[in-house]
């Protein structure tokens, strides 16, 4: 007796072995790897379309469970994951992204390093932030009490 489990391929619903679906998972896995990040979406969105393609040819009805050897079939019409490109390990892409964190500036204050740390967050320059602060202190008047609770709740910018 197999275990099996009911899953969306290509906007097509299947029910398949547990054994088939871990393949296809893999196998999936590996394209993603190995397609630039530009395209990685679109690829595997094309991929599992035609999974699906393959699938329908097999499974007449739906009580028809995709096995191993369908996926086997289904992995060797589409070709190989090393066919859509060099191998990324994911390790790698986790290391390369940065989680932006917001901080009191270090380098750019003049204050107390609120509009210097809100500029480096959001990858501006800080002086139209500093101005636009300026002017709704004087103007808006919550402001103040904004920046003030920023200053005490920001925490200090970590070298790294």
């Amino acid at each position: 007796m197999k275990e099996i489990t009911t899953i969306n391929v290509g906007k097509s619903v299947f029910t398949m072995e547990v054994d088939a679906y871990r393949m296809l998972r893999r196998y999936l896995d590996d394209v993603a790897r190995h397609c630039e990040e530009a395209v990685r979406k679109d690829t595997l969105e094309d991929v599992e379309i035609r999974v699906a393609e393959i699938f329908s040819e097999h499974c007449r009805s739906l009580q028809t469970v995709v096995t191993t050897s369908m996926v086997r079939e289904a992995i060797n019409t589409i070709g190989p994951a090393q066919s859509f490109g060099e191998y990324t390990d994911e390790g790698e892409i986790f290391k390369q992204l940065r989680y932006k964190k917001l901080s009191l500036s270090s380098q750019d204050r003049i204050i107390g390093g609120v509009c210097g740390g809100v500029s480096e967050y959001f990858g501006v320059e800080s002086t139209p932030v500093r101005l636009l602060t300026f002017a709704l202190i004087f103007f808006g008047g919550v402001s103040l009490w904004v920046y003030l609770i920023m200053w005490a709740v920001m925490p200090r910018h970590e070298e790294q």
